[in-house]
């Protein structure tokens, strides 16, 4: 199984999580880490270290984070050089619940971490909707 870990700003992640699990239940092999206003970065850097070697040797992770280029972008990609040779992980940025709910409910189905990022990928546009009001103007 293809292990989640959300790593974000603030208290974003844990409520992320939390409104998944109304949706979709308890998941296993799914964790995350807040990076709060009073964290160093190297704090914050061991953390998600940690979380992710928690996934174990050999593990496939997809790591959400919130936003490119961010600390908790920037902390992942730099925690990948010391994590390479034990797990395969990919960085998604841009988290958001109906993606995450796609990854919670699919990630079974995929043996390659390449792939169920591709699929993810070509979801995400679809997760996003503006909603037009013009058919209350006309009338």
């Amino acid at each position: 199984m293809i292990g989640i870990l959300v790593a974000t700003h603030g208290k974003f992640a844990e409520g992320i999580l939390s409104a998944a699990k109304m949706i979709v239940g308890q998941q296993s092999q799914v964790s995350f880490v807040e990076f709060a206003e009073t964290d160093s970065i190297d704090g914050f850097k061991n953390r998600v270290y940690q979380s992710l070697k928690s996934f174990g040797k050999g593990a496939k992770v997809l790591a959400f984070c919130d936003m490119f280029g961010a600390s908790p972008y920037n902390v992942l990609v730099q925690n990948y050089p010391q994590l390479n040779k034990d797990i395969e992980y990919q960085v998604f940025c841009g988290v958001n619940l109906p993606i995450l709910i796609e990854a919670l409910l699919s990630r079974n189905q995929y043996q390659s971490l390449d792939d169920f990022t591709k699929h993810l990928q070509q979801m995400a546009a679809e997760t996003i909707k503006i909603q037009n009001f013009d058919f209350y103007k006309k009338g």
